[in-house]
């Protein structure tokens, strides 16, 4: 049951002033005029900024046919929304606060549901992504640069106790499951993310990060689980080879 999580991205710390990259907008299913050829793409303009302090997970929505970029800073304590169908424009944030420290994200495989993992005991949170789109849209048009009434989390829980913070998190295919990795020895625990609380349904033995920001990653697909950590900058040196090794690890699970 294909499903993927949101690789880390570096921060986008370089200005573009002029220079733009396009790429073409795939048609909707069904799409064609009357020879049966599909319409020609619309172009949209993808752009890079210093606006953004911290991009760890990078989302594109809807999946099939990308019209929008949800970027979770973490930095600022925002999820931004830049519409890709706008040549320019510093993008909006549809939640902000000091609950938004965001250092892990997680798009379902059909776009519907957004999960995103914060520091700072703002906790796990699953989102409707059709609410966050509508109110990004009504930002964009009204020039504003953050909402002001912000979109309630359709599920929540707190960090779980003793696991620190989450450093990855998937959906299952048909987003029945979450997958969530914790830091610090803390493994990988399975919710279910349409229970307002998010309760766990099991729990997954894994060795994990040694920090939210060192180098791991959680991805589901095909049936399968697959969790990987690897140290990083961020992670202290390993005081002896055999825990160099480690801390090199990829485990799979048949979900």
């Amino acid at each position: 049951r294909p499903s993927c999580s949101q690789p880390a991205m570096p921060a986008l710390s370089t200005e573009l002033t002029q220079a733009t990259s396009q790429i073409d907008n795939p048609a909707a299913p069904g799409e064609y005029n009357n020879e049966g050829q599909p319409p020609s793409p619309a172009q949209l303009t993808i752009r890079e900024t210093t606006e953004v302090n911290w991009s760890g997970f990078m989302m594109l929505v809807p999946p099939a046919a990308p019209r929008y970029l949800l970027v979770p800073d973490g930095i600022r304590k925002q999820l931004r929304v830049f519409d890709l169908l706008r040549p320019s424009g510093p993008g909006v944030a549809v939640l902000h606060g000091d609950e938004m420290a965001v250092f892990t994200a997680a798009l379902s495989a059909d776009g519907d549901s957004i999960c995103l993992g914060c520091v700072y005991g703002g906790g796990l949170r699953v989102y409707d992504t059709a609410p966050l789109l509508a109110a990004a849209a009504t930002l964009l048009e009204s020039s504003e640069a953050e909402a002001t009434e912000q979109v309630v989390p359709r599920a929540r829980a707190p960090n779980i106790e003793g696991q620190g913070q989450a450093a990855g998190a998937a959906f299952s295919h048909d987003a029945d499951r979450l997958f969530v990795l914790w830091v610090s020895g803390g493994g990988v625990t399975v919710h279910d993310p349409w229970q307002p609380s998010l309760p766990i349904m099991r729990r997954l033995q894994f060795s994990g990060p040694p920090r939210y920001d060192s180098n791991s990653m959680l991805a589901c697909a095909g049936g399968l689980l697959a969790a990987a950590a690897g140290g990083g900058e961020a992670s202290p040196p390993p005081s002896s080879a055999e825990e160099a090794r480690s801390r090199r690890q990829v485990r799979l699970w048949r979900v």
